[in-house]
This record gives structure tokens, sequence and C-alpha cells, in this order.
């Protein structure tokens, strides 16, 4: 099992499993920024995206510059799925979280015309 858990200085910080260890950089890790992601959970997230192509509505949350600057995270599934709304028989409906400061990079590198993009701040 994966866990998010803020640390004592208020920090978030990935831990392997329950007990609260934390994962560090390495061989099976992807690092963003101050952000280590287990690569193991992108296997699982893309295989979610692969075997989901057939749902009404798709929900991403998040795609960022993993996906967008260094084909990772989430890719090659998240563009797949792309292709899938651009297909004339696939009626499909995506939702897909990303900070507003990407979109232009997201509607560009994907090169689909989001329906509608909005803000929603969470407070």
């Amino acid at each position: 099992m994966r866990i998010f858990k803020q640390d004592m200085k208020g920090e978030m910080e990935f831990h392997a499993d329950q007990e609260g260890v934390p994962l560090k950089q390495g061989d099976s890790t992807v690092a963003v920024g101050p952000f280590i992601f287990d690569e193991k959970v992108f296997l699982w997230a893309r295989c979610e995206l692969d075997e989901n192509s057939k749902v009404d509505y798709l929900v991403v949350d998040e795609v960022g510059p993993l996906e967008i600057k260094r084909q990772q995270g989430l890719e090659p599934s998240f563009s797949q799925a792309i292709r899938n709304l651009n297909c004339s028989d696939f009626s499909q409906r995506m939702v897909v979280v990303a900070r507003k400061n990407i979109w232009s990079l997201l509607s560009e590198k994907y090169t689909v015309e989001f329906t509608s993009l909005r803000e929603i701040l969470l407070g």
C-alpha cells in the first residue's frame, strides 16, 4: 500500500507502507521537484487507464509536467485515452485535473480542443 502523509514539519511525503516507512528516491521512484513518486503506482494507474477505456466518464487526477515534459507518469496510457476521445464511435467523456499554469501546454501537447477549462479553487 502507498500512503501520502504529512510529517511533523507540515511537509507531505510518500510512505511505502502502513508502518510509515518513507519512500526514498531510488531505482523504482520518479522525482519531480520536491515530490517523489513510486513507479509501481504509476504502473498500476496506467493499467487502470488502459482497462477502463470503455467507461462513460474517465477522471484523471492529475496530469502535469511528468506527463507533458518527460513522457513519464501516466504516459503512454493518457495519450491513448486522449486519442480514444477523437474516435467518432467513442462516446466517452473525460475530466482531467491539471494546474492552471499548464493548461496551454496540455492543449498543445495533446492536440485536443478541451470543451471547457474551468478553475476550481479549493480552500
